[in-house]
């Protein structure tokens, strides 16, 4: 509700600004339409009086009759008058909802976000990654990955993309943590994890990534020393995305998913860029697979 939301920010503001707002937008209109309504039969009366004084001769029948209604029925006609006052300020708050519902839906198409993931308990991870992978179109010759040790993601068993990693085909670009980065040791720790443990995921997924070159020649590792924040999973025109937060495992974090655009305007373009600029720009060594 409206108002639960406006009373949050008064306490994350802490100030009465937003609630003050809030009353003005909404009683403010009321307390200036309501009246007039109400007083319609005077304000209308005084109209035909005068247009009777001006063009005696041109006064419609209709408004006769509606003036005789008036004066038989004041107090219907003052409920009918704020009635209709209720209901045009009911209209016009649905038109503006309408409005800033339109405004945000151009917002969304115009960044590209197709879908968000709040991926906060296990049964949503399931279904999540499901959804990801059913995004993905199985046409496609490209496919990017950039992670932390990839383990979680595609090189364990049981992890969500190893199924598609496997029956993949086409060309598979895999950025991964190198176990030599000075900030290792940091992001390890701030998952409960050791150094050693940390590193030895990584190499893991190094050794999986080998197995994989072995059915298909179009897969390259490239390993990064910069601290990670982008969890990415590029498939032709689709991106998964995911923060590396500090403290937190990246599979705790929400997804989004973006799709290119033509216009150039969706976040998948400079996310896209990322990768790029990582795999082409950085120095990060390759491994020989």
């Amino acid at each position: 509700m409206e108002i639960l939301d406006t009373l949050k920010k008064c306490r994350g503001q802490k100030s009465v600004k937003p609630l003050l707002g809030w009353l003005g937008d909404h009683f403010i209109g009321h307390a200036i339409i309501l009246p007039l309504f109400a007083l319609f039969p005077l304000i209308a009366n005084l109209l035909i009086d005068l247009f009777s004084v001006v063009l005696p001769e041109a006064t419609p029948q209709f408004i006769a009759s509606i003036l005789a209604y008036v004066d038989q029925h004041p107090y219907r006609t003052i409920i009918g008058a704020l009635g209709i006052g209720i209901f045009l300020s009911i209209v016009r708050r649905i038109f503006k909802r309408v409005c800033a519902c339109s405004r945000r839906m151009k917002l969304t198409s115009a960044v590209g976000i197709h879908s968000f993931w709040s991926h906060s308990t296990e049964a949503e991870r399931v279904r999540d990654w499901s959804e990801c992978i059913s995004a993905i179109d199985t046409t496609i010759t490209d496919l990017r990955i950039l992670g932390a040790t990839g383990w979680h993601t595609f090189a364990a068993e049981n992890s969500p993309l190893n199924k598609l990693v496997e029956s993949f085909k086409g060309e598979i670009r895999i950025l991964l943590m190198d176990p030599e980065a000075d900030c290792l040791e940091e992001r390890a720790k701030s998952i409960g994890q050791s150094k050693d443990a940390y590193i030895a995921e990584i190499n893991k997924t190094i050794a999986y990534c080998k197995q994989l070159k072995i059915t298909n020649d179009k897969v390259y590792l490239r390993l990064y020393k910069q601290h990670p924040i982008w969890k990415m999973i590029i498939a032709g025109s689709f991106l998964w995305l995911q923060n590396y937060k500090h403290g937190r495992h990246v599979d705790e974090s929400p997804a989004y998913g973006f799709y290119s655009d033509s216009e150039g305007t969706s976040l998948y373009h400079p996310l896209y860029d990322v990768f790029y600029k990582r795999w082409e720009k950085d120095g990060n060594r390759e491994i020989d697979l």
